[in-house]
């Protein structure tokens, strides 16, 4: 798997991480000393507002390396991560902020990050179905709450829209990490299109079923990936029904 943080040693990684605790501390001590000089109640509405902030930022740095430490959750391509079975459903997650960091730092502009994004959820798509392919296994159905896909471009792969679950909900309360993360994305300061966030599902033979389809679209993307990003006085040629990231 490309990903540039797991592709170091684990002395390295430990590093990082210790690093970005030390540099979170010494934020919140600034935040914290920022509070104490400015006139009350100010500071001490202000402080906690931007620990919990931060706190809401910094999470993923820490909780998704632990969770794929501890098998709570698994990476079938650097952007596309899944919590194991459970009660018959397996949950689709694109990256976290955290791979978003490590791994969009490689492509330069907007277009080869936003192509980076869809062709890694597809490029997980296509190594979950292999893997029931060659591992078999009884049925299990799959669940995907997001704002990226559209649902013309689901139903391609296999999913069809289901009621709203609790990641729905989930989405809103992290607006803040997603917001950042769609901002590294499109390389400014954008708000993610929350409001298209959409429950979908499919069973994996349904999937697997569609492996040639995936194979081939992920296919179309990789050579797009390879061209020039259009120019923007000119309407770049779009597909009959574009992923929506």
């Amino acid at each position: 798997m490309d990903h540039p943080f797991y592709a170091r040693s684990p002395r390295e990684q430990r590093a990082l991480r210790i690093r970005f605790i030390a540099g979170c501390v010494g934020l919140a001590v600034v935040i914290v000393g920022a509070a104490l000089v400015l006139p009350a109640p100010w500071g001490l509405l202000l402080a906690p507002l931007l620990l919990a902030l931060l706190l809401q930022v910094a999470a993923p740095f820490l909780d998704t390396p632990s969770g794929r430490a501890r098998g709570s959750l698994v990476y079938y391509a650097p952007l596309f991560i899944v919590e194991p079975l459970r009660k018959g459903v397996m949950v689709l997650h694109g990256g976290t902020l955290f791979d978003y960091w490590f791994v969009l730092r490689g492509p330069k502009s907007a277009h080869e990050r936003r192509q980076r994004v869809v062709r890694d959820f597809l490029r997980g798509l296509i190594a979950l179905a292999e893997e029931h392919v060659r591992e078999g296994g009884p049925s299990f159905r799959l669940r995907a709450t997001t704002y990226i896909l559209h649902p013309a471009t689901a139903r391609r792969a296999g999913f069809e829209r289901a009621p709203q679950s609790a990641g729905a909900l989930l989405v809103w309360l992290n607006a803040l990490v997603l917001t950042v993360a769609y901002s590294l994305v499109q390389r400014r300061l954008r708000f993610p299109p929350l409001h298209r966030t959409r429950t979908y599902e499919a069973s994996i033979e349904s999937l697997v079923h569609r492996l040639p389809q995936l194979r081939a679209l992920e296919a179309r993307l990789a050579r797009r990936s390879t061209k020039p990003e259009p120019r923007a006085d000119r309407c770049p040629e779009q597909p009959a029904h574009p992923p929506r990231p």
